[in-house]
């Protein structure tokens, strides 16, 4: 159990992890962890190992990787291959100043686990790489349970990118470049919004990044079904409230839509 604290990691290259847990039960109130560093990949929080249960209340996490290199940066990742998490508000700040298209950024990280988050705000900022794409996430899921209540989520490549199996109840996800969400799973989406918006991040060239859309579907090797009711579209950019992509050569995406209006057309490629 940790009742606050500041907990702080810097260093020039190799593996930095602020804060590791992979004991069976952990409680995490308060407390900041700030982690920084050059050419190497970075976890604000780790949880690792099995069948472990961690809560995490209102904790803040900077985290910036300061350097080009093709490294990844994650505020929390949650790795474990049974964890039970739970990250119940706090502020999520990671910063990638890499270029490198391989160089990946999420405020919060899930594989395989089951993660639930309640409220929060999760935030990445990046640089555009050469493809004028900047790959970091607020969220990036890849669990098989997740479930998101409220909270608010920022990158610049997508607010999220949801793949496996989630239900999102509430909460604003938000990019400039492919909107609130990228899906490649079967999600449940209720009440929530989902926004292309203007960049709010330090990096003036982000201003020449591909605006695609509100939300984006499939370009994965998955099946996936979205199910959206009752979810709030809002677009900065005139007729781009949404796309549906289903012609990769991968498989199909099937979206499914309630109690929701589209400002203009979908786009289907």
């Amino acid at each position: 159990r940790i009742d606050g604290g500041n907990f702080t990691c810097f260093s020039k290259q190799g593996y930095v992890m602020t804060g590791y847990f992979d004991s069976k039960n952990v409680t995490i109130n308060n407390g900041a962890f700030n982690a920084k560093n050059d050419t190497g990949s970075i976890a604000g929080i780790s949880v690792g190992g099995v069948k472990n249960d961690i809560t995490i209340n209102n904790v803040k996490i900077n985290s910036i990787l300061t350097e080009s290199a093709s490294k990844y940066n994650y505020g929390i990742e949650i790795i474990g291959t049974t964890n039970n998490c739970q990250i119940n508000g706090g502020e999520y700040y990671v910063e990638n100043n890499s270029n490198n298209i391989k160089s990946q950024a999420a405020a919060i990280m899930s594989y395989n686990s089951n993660v639930e988050i309640n409220d929060g705000s999760f935030i990445a900022d990046g640089k555009l790489n050469d493809e004028k794409n900047a790959n970091t996430l607020g969220l990036l899921s890849d669990s098989e349970n997740l479930v998101v209540n409220g909270g608010y989520f920022r990158g610049t490549h997508s607010g999220a990118q949801i793949c496996g199996i989630a239900n999102v109840n509430g909460g604003t996800f938000e990019s400039p470049n492919h909107g609130g969400m990228y899906l490649c799973g079967n999600v449940n989406i209720k009440n929530t919004t989902l926004k292309l918006g203007t960049y709010k991040g330090k990096y003036s060239e982000i201003e020449n990044i591909d605006h695609y859309g509100v939300f984006y579907i499939g370009n994965t090797d998955t099946e996936s079904k979205v199910y959206i009711d009752n979810v709030t579209l809002v677009s900065d950019f005139g007729n781009k409230p949404g796309v549906l992509s289903s012609n990769y050569n991968y498989k199909d995406t099937y979206l499914y839509v309630s109690n929701t209006a589209f400002p203009g057309p979908i786009r289907v490629d």
